[in-house]
């Protein structure tokens, strides 16, 4: 006799303002137009003891630290490293005129 199906946990919702406010921006990444500007500029890598790897292994397309070289090399060869390099290399930073033209106004 089986237990019937497993009722997964669920993740995300608080009715605590507080806590949800903390569970939304937990993970959060940068935003589009600095990880483009990050990009075009370049990242100068200063040591950072916090940081994992001390901030020297770094994926400027993902925004992500790494370990150590051999981490950050394997990450170079996933689909999502990839599919965020071809988004940074391709499209364009959202910028006021594009909203504007999207809410049908003009200057």
């Amino acid at each position: 006799m089986g237990l019937g199906q497993k009722k997964s946990k669920s993740r995300g919702k608080v009715k605590n303002r507080a806590i949800r406010k903390v569970v939304k921006t937990k993970r959060r990444t940068k935003d589009f137009d600095t990880v483009k500007s990050d990009f075009i500029k370049g990242v100068d890598l200063l040591i950072d003891t916090d940081l994992p790897g001390k901030g020297q292994y770094y994926c400027i397309s993902c925004a992500r630290y790494f370990i150590d070289n051999n981490s950050l090399e394997n990450h170079n060869k996933t689909k999502s490293h990839k599919r965020s390099l071809k988004r940074v290399i391709t499209e364009e930073p959202w910028t006021e005129d594009n909203s504007l033209y999207a809410a049908e106004m003009t200057k």
